[in-house]
């Protein structure tokens, strides 16, 4: 029987854009998530699957984002997240995988190393690409109102806006950093 991958948001991955994130297993499957292929190999009983959101409040499935497993004996499956931020792979073989998802207007989005020993779900959030200031300088922030910082002090940033959403990783505002 061919395992199926459940698109469910299991925890936020906010800090997964400066350190990377965590597979978790699968508990409970779906039949909403389409497969990127239908072949079903007893030496590829795994799947591989989850949601990509953005950041941004009110967080939203992303549709469009291209989900590669870049190392092992899987490298270079992938898919494409659907109209609700969704998608899996299905009929992978156990082993070492790292995964990078792009989206034009995101950041790109790495995983750590891990090693695929059964049906992995994951839940990544995309953070939106930081604009360039007409000087060429990038934003080292978001601000709680959607507008951009410039500043390297977190008691500078977004004081007239809201407040500081998130800091740009790298940067002087990411958390890491502090």
């Amino acid at each position: 029987m061919k395992r199926i991958v459940a698109v469910l948001i299991t925890s936020s991955l906010a800090l997964a854009a400066c350190d990377g994130g965590v597979p978790q297993s699968v508990s409970s499957p779906t039949a909403t998530a389409q497969p990127s292929t239908g072949v079903t190999d007893p030496a590829s009983p795994y799947a591989l699957g989850g949601m990509i959101q953005s950041i941004e409040k009110p967080t939203r499935g992303v549709a469009g984002a291209f989900i590669q497993i870049m190392q092992g004996p899987n490298a270079g499956r992938s898919a494409v997240s659907d109209d609700t931020g969704g998608f899996a792979i299905y009929s992978l073989a156990p082993g070492q995988a790292t995964l990078r998802v792009t989206l034009a207007g995101y950041d790109t989005w790495l995983s750590k190393s891990f090693v695929l020993q059964s049906d992995t779900k994951l839940a990544i959030e995309l953070f939106p690409a930081a604009p360039m200031s007409s000087s060429g300088a990038a934003a080292t922030g978001r601000c709680n109102d959607g507008t951009w910082t410039w500043s390297s002090s977190r008691a500078d940033a977004c004081v007239n806006n809201g407040g500081l959403a998130y800091g740009v990783c790298p940067g002087p505002l990411c958390k890491s950093a502090l």
